[in-house]
């Protein structure tokens, strides 16, 4: 029979049958998938079907997410509407985000910064850089908040995933960059709102269960579910678990015994530098605290520069003391974080009494100087510092009956301050000649621009004060808030900046070995513009959340109320300032071989400080220090939400701790990633400050390695089990395809038999 077709028929022949087959077989599937559904349509609607598959390689993907939203009518209600999050392929090789919108505005900056924290966060997790893709969000009607940032997460893994969300499930809460679900507003009315959309389960963030929440659940007969994480959120929305990378242990991290060695080496070097600036030596009688150092809680209240440096004097030595007992004990990272703690408070107390020197001189004219912090020959270290310029010229302030005469004195130290140090010119330059042979290299050399961003950017806070002491808009010998914000930051900024510079040098000592993976250079550019579009959407985000409100309720200007948080909050400056400098940097860089990792690490600074503050004041509602607070510095001293910070540093901790092992497991060394993590659980043991430093170091610890396993090439993700279902669905398929193709051959072999005449 075959003998008698050409190859042309034979060609037709086949691809005909195959046509009809995958016809028969997707008729079989869909049969397949009913029958299974009329008997349990719970699992049904917790598998993905294999045809939908398909579009994860060709053409465009979709998914609809059910937002819960609060409307604020009269009175308040609440309700469900559908927002459509599409992906594609795009020739452009960076990720592009759209937004569309039916009317100007319909979408808010909480919304949009929602969307892109969803993809930042699909995107670590998943290792992925969504080069050559575009997403596109789009609602009818208006809508704004973060609330929906958890939901958007979910929708974007499934469709990087190929899982399917349930239809009768969705969700409420923000999402954190670690991964964990922040709280929300308005859930009692979203719920009944859900409800009424035919929704049958809910998830909310884990902690706001509250005995009207469940009042609600109780009359509408919902099943809600508090999730804590987006692992959480994952599974009860899709059925299925998120994957883990693979090596992803969850186990405490160990320095390897040569790091440790080397950073022992570090440390020591760092307590011998304190011990000639030590301020126990000249700094106890001048600050009324003699030889003995007492509580922090004994040291009289004030906003003065001299009240600050006896707090920063009682500060410094238990920093000091605490660090040399935890090198005693083995505890490096400890041992690290306070002696750099004790360092720049001592510099700080310094530059206070400086400040105080010349601020109060008219009242002491021709008083002989008797303080040795303020001699003309004092200086800090061995480095040229900030401290000594202000010290150089405090005998001829003293002298000075002249209030304008005084201004000029400060104004000679801003022409000081007013340039980048000399020191951090050296470790640009440094930074600048640096080559990143290793994804650990890469990490680090990310790592150490971002730090040097951040003590730039102290630098300028301490220029901006004391230009404002200079021009006569503030009396400079006067107890008005925003003098003593100036004067408190003119003095302890230049610290602060010092500080960074010590860290930056620490990394270059420790941070470059050359070992490991050879560096993906292509994915780093990828990641930094991802990094840097998130970063700049979670300040979006902070602003429409806080500062905008702000300036509604006391009619003032937006302008006028960044400017104030500008000067109460330093990590709303810094966040302000890294996106900036990100921007401005890459422009000043003649050799743009390292423009990815300053913009990397100017990105993570700006990112990490932006949802930082989204967690103080809005996931976290936090309580500051009113004292603190009018110079400038937000200290938290409580929070009202323990459970839901219980919940992040939990989540933060093991994420840290498996992003470190996986980064291990991909051949590389994250030692300066183990000591932030080190730091963190320290911290975390400390007040509602250290606190909130701690989940902030696990974040940076976390990011950094999750960072350093996608560099070197070999990062993958675990196999997930397939579910039972899916597995019939595959069998099923391949069983019809075949028995289709088989009987397309019988029915055409039928009908080309010859007719034989009896």
């Amino acid at each position: 029979m075959f003998q008698r077709l050409s190859r042309r028929r034979i060609f037709r022949s086949g691809s005909s049958l195959l046509a009809l087959g995958l016809a028969v077989a997707i008729a079989f599937h869909g049969a397949f998938l009913a029958a299974i559904a009329a008997t349990s349509s719970l699992v049904m609607s917790r598998s993905p079907s294999v045809l939908a598959l398909m579009p994860l390689a060709f053409g465009r993907r979709e998914s609809n997410a059910d937002v819960m939203v609060f409307r604020q009518t009269t009175p308040p209600t609440g309700g469900v509407g559908q927002a459509t999050i599409g992906i594609e392929r795009d020739p452009a090789p960076l990720l592009k985000v759209g937004f569309f919108e039916s009317r100007l505005d319909n979408a808010g900056d909480q919304w949009r910064s929602a969307a892109w924290s969803a993809i930042a966060t699909t995107s670590f997790l998943l290792g992925r850089d969504f080069g050559h893709r575009r997403f596109s969000f789009e609602y009818n009607g208006s809508i704004d908040g973060p609330s929906a940032g958890g939901l958007f997460t979910v929708h974007v893994l499934a469709l990087a995933l190929g899982d399917k969300v349930r239809a009768d499930t969705t969700m409420t809460g923000t999402i954190n960059p670690d991964g964990t679900i922040g709280p929300v507003g308005g859930i009692p009315l979203k719920l009944q709102g859900a409800s009424e959309a035919g929704k049958r389960r809910i998830a909310i963030p884990a902690g706001q269960l509250t005995a009207e929440v469940d009042a609600v659940r109780q009359e509408t007969g919902l099943e809600v579910f508090e999730a804590a994480n987006i692992f959480d959120a994952y599974r009860f929305l899709t059925g299925r678990p998120l994957p883990l990378p693979i090596g992803a242990k969850d186990e405490r991290p160990q320095l390897t015994p040569e790091f440790y060695a080397a950073t022992t080496a570090q440390v020591e070097a760092l307590q011998a530098r304190y011990r000639k600036i030590e301020p126990r030596k000249f700094l106890g009688s001048e600050l009324g605290l003699e030889n003995e150092v007492s509580d922090a809680a004994d040291i009289e209240d004030g906003t003065s520069p001299v009240a600050f440096a006896r707090r920063g004097f009682v500060s410094a030595t238990e920093n000091f003391s605490a660090a040399k007992q935890s090198l005693k004990d083995g505890d490096l990272a400890d041992a690290y974080h306070q002696t750099l703690s004790a360092l720049w408070l001592a510099k700080a107390v310094r530059n206070l009494l400086a400040v105080d020197a010349v601020t109060s001189s008219s009242e002491r004219v021709d008083a002989p100087n008797t303080n040795p912090a303020v001699d003309s020959n004092a200086a800090i270290d061995a480095d040229r510092t900030e401290t000594s310029v202000i010290a150089s010229n405090t005998d001829a302030g003293a002298q000075t009956k002249s209030h304008r005469q005084q201004r000029d004195l400060i104004a000679q130290a801003a022409a000081h301050w007013s340039k980048v140090d000399s020191r951090a010119e050296e470790l640009f330059a440094r930074l600048a000649g640096t080559e990143a042979r290793s994804a650990s290299d890469a990490v680090n050399l990310m790592r150490a621009y971002g730090d040097w961003i951040a003590a730039n950017g102290f630098q300028k806070l301490a220029q901006q004060s004391l230009q404002e002491l200079e021009s006569g808009k503030l009396p400079f010998n006067t107890s008005t808030t925003k003098t003593e914000q100036a004067l408190f930051y003119s003095a302890v900024a230049p610290a602060l900046a010092d500080e960074r510079l010590q860290i930056v040098e620490d990394t270059l000592a420790l941070g470059f070995d050359g070992t490991g993976p050879v560096l993906q250079r292509d994915r780093v550019l990828r990641f930094s513009n991802t990094l840097f579009q998130a970063a700049n959407a979670s300040f979006k985000a902070f602003e429409a959340l806080t500062i905008q409100p702000h300036a509604k309720s006391t009619a003032v200007a937006i302008d006028v109320v960044r400017e104030e948080f500008n000067t109460i909050d330093a990590t709303y400056y810094l966040a302000h300032a890294a996106l900036a400098a990100t921007t401005e940097l890459a422009e000043e860089l003649d050799d743009r071989t390292n423009l990815p990792y300053l913009q990397l690490g100017g990105s993570l600074l700006a990112y990490l400080s932006a949802n930082s503050l989204i967690a103080k004041y809005y996931s976290l509602k936090a309580k500051f220090d009113p004292e603190l607070e009018t110079v400038g510095l937000r200290v938290p001293t409580e929070f009202d939400n323990t459970q839901g910070l219980t919940s992040m540093l939990d989540l933060a901790e093991q994420q840290a701790r498996r992003t470190i092992a996986a980064a291990r497991h991909a051949s590389s060394e994250p030692g300066l990633q183990i000591l932030d993590y080190d730091i963190g659980r320290s911290l975390r043991e400390g007040d509602a400050f250290d606190k909130l430093r701690a989940l902030r170091a696990f974040w940076k610890a976390r990011s950094e390695a999750n960072f350093i396993a996608i560099f070197s090439g070999q990062f993958a993700l675990a196999d997930r089990a397939t579910p039972l279902v899916t597995v019939l669905q595959w069998i099923g398929g391949a069983a019809a395809i075949a028995l289709a193709i088989a009987g397309g051959w019988w029915w055409r072999s039928r009908r080309r038999q010859p007719h034989v005449k009896s």
